[in-house]
């Protein structure tokens, strides 16, 4: 078993071949997710030497790099995810949208796109025309920014989010949102609306490094910081409030929280258990 300094040492390595490589700053994130992950690469790549051997391969194997950011990168996500969230959004957050010309929002770690998808869905279905709402997803994966571009969802992650839709309050049947099939890996991947799509805008964008970019009426960045160490947590918060407008709303992940950031004085609770915080000033 290596001794600590020297599994620190290999991990470090590796993050620094995929900063240098790729760009993808993982240096903050929480320690013990990052080595779980690492684990996992190294025995995909049937690495005896584990993470050491990885350490001693990722600098001249591109693959490797690519193969270590998708393993660190937060990509498991599925359409309206935490149906609860999605309600209160609809009750208690939409409606004081209704006299805004236009609605910005940004959906940061956007993965595959289901997030982005039920946020436009849910815009929708709450009163806003597609000409009234503009959508920033971002995500530090550009394999998953791909496949969120292309919009093609497969059938059984439909039919498994049907069930949250409707539990979200959603008033048809969310297959009615992807009308056309026959695409995707499989070829038979229906394909999500084109005309909430095309007001979907998926950017690369790190928050570990990355400033914020816009005002937005509307953040979800859910999920996310469950995964980044104390200093990464109190940046990312930082980028987040600065990225909302007074009144705008920020939606966390259930395990998330604003208490203890900065800005949580800045916030009003919407609602606690769905994480949904409106700035003040």
């Amino acid at each position: 078993m290596l001794e600590p300094a020297e599994l620190d040492g290999a991990v470090d390595h590796v993050l620094a071949a995929v900063l240098a490589t790729r760009g993808a700053d993982f240096n903050n994130y929480q320690r013990p997710f990052v080595i779980r992950r690492l684990r996992r690469v190294a025995d995909r790549h049937r690495m005896n030497g584990g993470v050491t051997e990885l350490a001693a391969r990722v600098g001249e194997n591109p693959l490797l790099v690519d193969d270590v950011i998708d393993s660190l990168s937060l990509g498991f996500t599925h359409l309206f995810r935490d149906p609860g969230m999605w309600a209160t959004l609809r009750s208690d957050v939409l409606p004081a949208f209704d006299s805004r010309t236009l609605v910005r929002a940004w959906v940061a770690g956007a993965a595959t796109g289901e997030e982005a998808y039920s946020l436009a869905i849910t815009l929708v279905e709450s009163g806003l025309s597609p000409q009234r709402f503009r959508i920033y997803a971002t995500d530090i994966n550009e394999q998953s920014l791909a496949q969120a571009r292309a919009g093609f969802v497969a059938p059984d992650r439909i039919s498994a989010g049907n069930h949250d839709y409707l539990a979200s309050g959603g008033t048809a049947a969310l297959a009615d949102y992807f009308p056309i099939s026959g695409g995707g890996s499989t070829g038979e991947e229906p394909l999500f609306d084109r005309k909430l799509s095309e007001r979907i805008v998926f950017a690369r964008h790190n928050l570990a490094s990355d400033a914020s970019f816009n005002s937005f009426d509307l953040i979800l960045c859910r999920n996310v910081l469950i995964y980044f160490n104390a200093e990464l947590h109190a940046r990312v918060h930082e980028i987040l409030f600065e990225s909302l407008v007074p009144g705008g709303v920020l939606g966390l992940g259930s395990r998330e929280s604003s208490r203890g950031s900065a800005h949580a004085r800045q916030l009003d609770t919407i609602d606690q258990r769905s994480r949904l915080y409106r700035r003040k000033w």
